[in-house]
């Protein structure tokens, strides 16, 4: 399943913070005080549309989801663990104490060509990039309309039917290479369709494209850990104060190396949302920084990856009584278990603060772990975002504090 868009490039994907006592012979520690609830949660696919006819389990109890996408579930002991039981995979999140839960069912979105966009032809030398932004800010979308070209079709998420309110935003810009150098025309249009497979055409004409944006700049560096390899930045624009992981903007330029400077508008109606991407391929780590136009020096800290610990690469024999551990890495975040195999078993996506977790014995409600079965595990870190409640609370879409990804490496064990 897509989770992310990882800097520069799609990839799949899809938290604990410690206080520790200091300065004291007694640290304080701080206990959960189990509580009985009502949980009426709801299970959203990675538009924010509501999934029905999935199956919940919490505590050996099951429901279903309705129509709207809601379950409710009585009588549940915080902190509680729920699974969302997708045709072949598992997500699971542990340690919840909501009572109203958003819950993930589906781990991504797919972006398919849903708009077109047409401006008057961009001249030579120049670029124009164009968002859509819905009012709910989980359906987005960008694109590059290049010079000599008048539109461009841009994948959005959403589904057939669905109807879509939100802006439309086009600013064109020069470029010298690959670098922007000034902005020459802005402008945005308010925007109401349904979502159909031919994608809706929306028109700006030279009267809308009218505004021309003044310029500034910004400029830092990336600080990775040592070994960690192929630096690269890259500066996305939106509107609106998107700076999620997801929902950065459209890309106008990127940089391999430690050290960015990037042009940047000001004057634009709607205030430009200034994010710049760093991350490293080798390992794998990232992290997205808004900053303000005029903004120099800007420091970028990549964090740390997570190491795997048990089972050992290479292991046999295991199953849901055994326990998976790994180191943390940098930074504070929730973990996600991704456990994938073959035939005769299921993939298990498992979100924790934890750093240690189990399969869960799902064989009653046909999820088994499999016999015989070659898997293979990471770890992926969604760094910032503080705890599983956190992560339940709204769409990762919109969750404000999801500013960072790592991603493990892999390693093979076969069940038993």
């Amino acid at each position: 399943m897509k989770l992310i868009k990882i800097f520069l490039t799609p990839a799949l994907l899809v938290l604990i913070i410690a206080f520790n006592g200091c300065g004291s012979d007694n640290p304080v520690t701080t206990t959960t005080t189990p509580t009985k609830i009502t949980v009426n949660g709801k299970v959203i696919d990675g538009d924010g549309n509501a999934v029905s006819g999935i199956e919940i389990v919490i505590a050996g109890q099951i429901a279903t989801t309705g129509a709207d996408g809601r379950f409710t579930l009585n009588n549940i002991t915080t902190p509680y663990d729920v699974y969302i039981l997708e045709v072949t995979t598992v997500i699971g999140v542990k340690g919840l104490t909501l009572s109203n839960p958003i819950l993930p069912g589906s781990l991504g979105t797919t972006y398919l060509p849903r708009l077109k966009v047409q401006i008057p032809v961009v001249p030579a030398g120049s670029e124009a990039a164009v968002i859509f932004q819905d009012t709910s800010g989980n359906i987005f979308g960008n694109g590059t309309i290049n010079q000599g070209s008048d539109n461009t079709t841009i994948g959005i998420g959403g589904a057939i039917n669905q109807v879509v309110t939100g802006k439309i935003y086009v600013i064109q810009y020069t470029l010298n290479g690959s670098n922007v150098t000034t902005y020459t025309k802005y402008g945005e249009q308010s925007v109401a369709f349904t979502i159909s497979a031919t994608p809706q055409l929306f028109v700006f004409n030279n009267s809308q494209l009218t505004l021309d944006p003044g310029e500034s700049s910004v400029s830092g560096a990336v600080s990775a850990p040592a070994g960690y390899s192929n630096i690269q930045a890259a500066y996305y624009i939106n509107f609106g104060s998107k700076n999620n992981e997801l929902n950065r903007g459209a890309m106008l330029q990127a940089t391999n190396g430690a050290n960015f400077n990037y042009t940047v508008p000001t004057g634009t109606t709607t205030s430009a949302c200034i994010n710049v991407a760093a991350g490293t391929s080798s390992p794998l780590t990232g992290k997205i920084l808004t900053l303000n136009a005029g903004t120099n020096g800007a420091l970028i800290n990549l964090d740390s990856v997570s190491t795997l610990l048990a089972p050992a690469d290479g292991s046999l024999n295991v199953d849901t009584t055994t326990m998976f551990s790994f180191g943390a890495g940098g930074n504070t975040g929730v973990h996600l278990a991704i456990i994938s195999g073959g035939t005769g078993g299921k993939v298990f996506n498992i979100l924790t603060a934890d750093n240690s977790l189990k399969i869960p014995n799902l064989n009653i409600y046909g999820y088994p772990v499999g016999t015989n079965v070659n898997y293979s595990w990471q770890i992926q870190k969604l760094t910032t975002v503080t705890g599983t409640d956190n992560f339940c609370s709204q769409s990762l879409n919109n969750n404000p504090n999801y500013l960072g990804f790592q991603l493990s490496g892999a390693w093979n064990f076969t069940s038993r």
